[in-house]
């Protein structure tokens, strides 16, 4: 099971958002206390230019989310790489069944058991030498998928760390 993300708010939006609610009292006290139209003016003007810049950073952090989204869409080259080496696994399975199934219409007869089969000849120690292969292949290929998805595990959690 896996285990549930933890959310941790990043430290530069509490800080943006700290600056806006210390902007916002400071307007309001000023606003209030000031009786000079001078003040006030200021006031306003400054509360549309922090809107202006508020929205025009929130279309940029819109934009950027956007992008990244669209961008990760697609698989990255080593997770197409490991669904062509899962796809090379589920290929040499099917050849090691096909060869095993082989190998018990010629080893055991049509009516006997394979206890009471004749020795094996040519054929079948070329069809055993076949699915000994294919099973070393598949070893391999299985070794090697268990290596990429830790390795992909790692990277995951290298990432998870590198955000939070």
């Amino acid at each position: 099971m896996r285990q549930a993300a933890t959310v941790r708010i990043p430290r530069l939006y509490t800080f943006v958002i700290l600056i806006a609610v210390l902007f916002s009292v400071v307007n309001i006290i000023v606003l209030y206390y000031g009786k000079n139209a001078i003040i006030a003016i200021q006031a306003i003007d400054a509360w549309v230019g922090v809107i202006l810049l508020a929205l025009i950073g929130s279309m940029l952090i819109g934009m950027y989310i956007a992008y990244r989204l669209i961008a990760l869409r697609a698989f990255t080259p080593f997770e197409r790489e490991m669904m062509e080496m899962r796809v090379e696994v589920a290929e040499i399975r099917r050849s090691i069944e096909g060869v095993q199934a082989r190998l018990d219409s010629v080893v055991a007869p049509a009516g006997g058991s394979a206890a009471s089969a004749t020795p094996p000849g040519k054929d079948e120690r070329e069809l055993l030498s076949q699915l000994r292969r294919s099973e070393e292949r598949l070893r391999n290929a299985e070794s090697m998928l268990q290596a990429k998805e830790a390795e992909l595990e790692r990277a995951r959690l290298v990432s998870a760390e590198r955000r939070g």
